[in-house]
């Protein structure tokens, strides 16, 4: 059974975060491809498969994926939204190999937005430790959670599920025993800069120790700035 890190109520909707499970990550990757494609609404399936592909990696290396689910009318809103909207979102139904074979067959940039039972997935994150095992930094294992690829469906932003998403994960850290979350903007990236100062993430100063963690990665410390926050008690 999949344990809810929380539940919180919107305006319209209850928001469940949870840890996504084995047979839903083709959902979170297409949710992710979406969000995180050029126009951030649309993907074609060869992006899609590539980040399944990349999440697949990720959790089989120890990545923790977290999605938000909606329920109420912040659910319903998302199926009023116009063909010509063109979001990609993980709202499927929970037969992933039947959804996977229809996906495909789609045509590069087309929709679809099908049902979830009673739910719909709006928002979705990584968190991972693994990052801090790599030999070419000195961070010790236990310096922090490291937070990934955060978003939530264009319908429900400004509408606390991104805010939601960030306390299961200090509920994550706390857990895991960790007394802060990282994570990397790009220094053009204003609008996820305000977000997180707002959730009182702070920008770090890089020392030695950062930037090689930084390159590590593949980033570059320089425009890839590092923020962190202690993790809520």
């Amino acid at each position: 059974m999949r344990a809810i890190l929380l539940c919180a109520a919107t305006a319209g909707a209850v928001i469940v975060v949870r840890q996504a499970a084995p047979d839903e990550l083709l959902r979170v990757a297409r949710f992710r491809a979406a969000a995180f494609s050029s126009d951030g609404r649309t993907a074609s399936p060869a992006r899609a498969q590539a980040v399944h592909k990349l999440v697949e990696d990720r959790v089989a290396r120890g990545s923790t994926l977290l999605c938000a689910l909606a329920s109420g009318e912040d659910a319903a809103c998302l199926e009023e939204e116009t063909e010509g909207d063109g979001w990609h979102p993980g709202l499927e139904t929970s037969q992933p190999m039947k959804l996977f074979q229809s996906f495909f067959k789609s045509e590069p940039g087309a929709t679809l937005d099908e049902s979830l039972d009673d739910c719909r997935i709006v928002g979705v994150c990584d968190v991972s430790r693994h990052e801090f095992d790599l030999p070419t930094h000195s961070l010790a294992p236990d310096y922090a959670l490291y937070l990934t690829a955060l978003a939530v469906h264009p319908a429900l932003r400004r509408r606390g599920v991104a805010s939601s998403l960030l306390e299961a994960v200090d509920a994550h850290a706390k857990r895991e025993g960790l007394a802060q979350v990282i994570l990397h903007v790009e220094d053009d990236n204003d609008a996820a800069i305000a977000f997180y100062e707002a959730q009182n993430f702070a920008r770090v100063k890089v020392d030695r120790d950062l930037r090689q963690f930084g390159t590590a990665l593949g980033l570059n410390p320089d425009i890839h700035y590092l923020f962190s926050r202690s993790v809520v008690s």
